[in-house]
C-alpha cells in the first residue's frame, strides 16, 4: 500500500536582543519604499532535498560581506554558534533605474534532522533579529504538512494572517508558491519585490519557502525570480525537482511557451531534463521509496488561453 501524505493547503483567492554585534529588526512592511541602508532583510530559507541543509537568502542595498550564524539554542552573550559564509551577488534591475541590491545566500551544514535551530544573517557586524526553524525530517516513512498556493500580492493578501500563525504554531512543515509573487516583483523598479519579500518573512525565516514561476514573473526573461529566490538544480529555479517524504514534486515553467522572445532553447533544456528526471524517478526502485511524484506548474496543463 502506497503511504499518504498529510496535507494542509492554504487555498487563495486568485487577486490581482543578540550577543556581540549590532542588531536589527525589520518591521513588517506592506510600504514599496525601501530603507537604504546595509541592514539585511527579506530572509527567506529554501531547501535542496537534504535533511542536514537549509539554504537561507536575503538582501542588502549596499555590498556586504554573507555570514550566517545557527545554534541549537538561543543566542547569548556566551553564544559560540556555528558559522558558515555564503555568497554574494549584485542584482541590477533592468529597467530605467537600474536599482541594485545585493543577493546573499548561505546554507547551514550539519543540521540534525527535525530539531529546531535559531539563526541570524549579517556581515559579521550587522545582524538580523534571531529566527528560528525546524529541520526536515531525513527519509520517506513521514507525513509533510504543505501549504500549497499560488497567486499572491503585496495588496490584499488576505491569507497572509493565517499562514503566518499556522506556520508560527508550527503547523505547516513547507510552504510551496506556485506562481505570481507580489503583483509584480519587478513593479516600481523593484519596490513591490522587495516590499512582498519583506511581508513574506515572517513565514519564508520559518519553513522552507519552495518556488515555482508564473507568468507575472516574465520581465526581462524572469530576473527578478531568477535573482531573489534559490532553489536547487542549477537552472535559476525555472525548472527543478526535491523529495520531501515520499513525495518528489517536480517543478517546471509553463511560461517558457508563452514569451518564445526570450528563446526557444530553454523550452528543449527543460524537455530533456524533464523526460530524464521523470524515468528516473518512476524507476521501480525509485517508486518503493517515493510513490508519489507531483508536477507543479503555475498555468493549468491544458490552457488555451495566453493570460
Amino acid at each position: 500500500m502506497m503511504k499518504t501524505i498529510s496535507w494542509l493547503a492554504i487555498v487563495l483567492v486568485f487577486t490581482a536582543a543578540e550577543a556581540r554585534g549590532v542588531v536589527v529588526k525589520h518591521a513588517e512592511a506592506n510600504t514599496r519604499d525601501r530603507v537604504t541602508s546595509p541592514l539585511p532583510e527579506q530572509v527567506h530559507l529554501s531547501w535542496d532535498g537534504d535533511a542536514s541543509h537549509m539554504t537561507v537568502t536575503w538582501s542588502t542595498v549596499l555590498s556586504a560581506s554573507t555570514v550566517v550564524q545557527y545554534q541549537l539554542t538561543k543566542f547569548d552573550n556566551t553564544s559560540q554558534p556555528m558559522e558558515v559564509n555564503g555568497q554574494q551577488t549584485k542584482f541590477v534591475d533592468p529597467a530605467k533605474a537600474q536599482r541594485t541590491q545585493y543577493i546573499h545566500r548561505g546554507v547551514m551544514v550539519d543540521l540534525l534532522p527535525k530539531t529546531f535551530y535559531y539563526y541570524r544573517v549579517g556581515d559579521g557586524v550587522t545582524w538580523t533579529e534571531v529566527f528560528r526553524f525546524r529541520s526536515l525530517q531525513s527519509g520517506s516513512d513521514w507525513n509533510p504538512r504543505l501549504a500549497v498556493f499560488g497567486d499572491l500580492g503585496v495588496e490584499n493578501a488576505q491569507s497572509m494572517k493565517r499562514l503566518k500563525r499556522d506556520v508560527l504554531k508550527g503547523r505547516i512543515d513547507m510552504v510551496i508558491h506556485v506562481g505570481d509573487f507580489g503583483y509584480d516583483l519587478n513593479d516600481d523598479d523593484g519596490r513591490v519585490g522587495d516590499a512582498f519579500l519583506r511581508m513574506m518573512q515572517p513565514v519564508a525565516a520559518t519553513v522552507p519557502y519552495q518556488t515555482v514561476v508564473g507568468n507575472h514573473e516574465s520581465f526581462a526573461n524572469f530576473t527578478h525570480y531568477k535573482n531573489r529566490f534559490t532553489m536547487p538544480g542549477g537552472n535559476d529555479g525555472m525548472f527543478y525537482d526535491f523529495t520531501v517524504g515520499p513525495a518528489t514534486f517536480v517543478v517546471f515553467s509553463t511560461e517558457f511557451y508563452f514569451y518564445l522572445q526570450f528563446g526557444e532553447e530553454q523550452i528543449t533544456r527543460q524537455y530533456t531534463w524533464l523526460e530524464k528526471e521523470l524515468k528516473r524517478l518512476n524507476h521501480l526502485a525509485a517508486r518503493k521509496k517515493t510513490p508519489w511524484i507531483i508536477t507543479l506548474g503555475h498555468r493549468p496543463m491544458y490552457c488555451r488561453f495566453v493570460e
